[in-house]
Parts: structure tokens; sequence; C-alpha cells
């Protein structure tokens, strides 16, 4: 994404597998929990895992700034 920062949390609507966050650059595996927000910059590669059981719900903010005015 081109944002200045990303925030995603995550959520639990029924038991599920995988889907974890990741920072491939960085090798950062990040465990999709239900109630946890992670906020990165949005230039900082990143993707998920495959979700090899039920669903994953997510919700991703795209935020950004300008200065002055």
């Amino acid at each position: 994404d081109n944002s200045c920062f990303t925030a995603l949390t995550f959520f639990t609507l029924e038991e599920f597998y995988g889907g974890d966050l990741v920072f491939p650059e960085y090798n950062i595996k990040v465990n999709a929990v239900e109630n946890r927000m992670v906020i990165f910059p949005g230039f900082v590669l990143h993707g998920s895992e495959d979700v090899t059981k039920g669903i994953r719900v997510s919700m991703a903010q795209f935020l950004n700034y300008r200065a002055g005015n």
C-alpha cells in the first residue's frame, strides 16, 4: 500500500489456522490473534500466510497525514 502507516486489526468469528502477517524482508511473522493490532509503515513489504482452516477476519486502516494547515 502507499499509506504513511497501516493499522491491521485481527478478529475471530470462528477458529482458524494460518493467516499470520509476514514481513519477508525482515524475516518477521506476527501471529493473527484476536484483537491484536499491528501498526507499521505502509511502504514496508508485507503479506499474509495462507489460511489453512476457517476464516480469518481483519480490518486494515490506512493512515496518512499532512504537515501544516
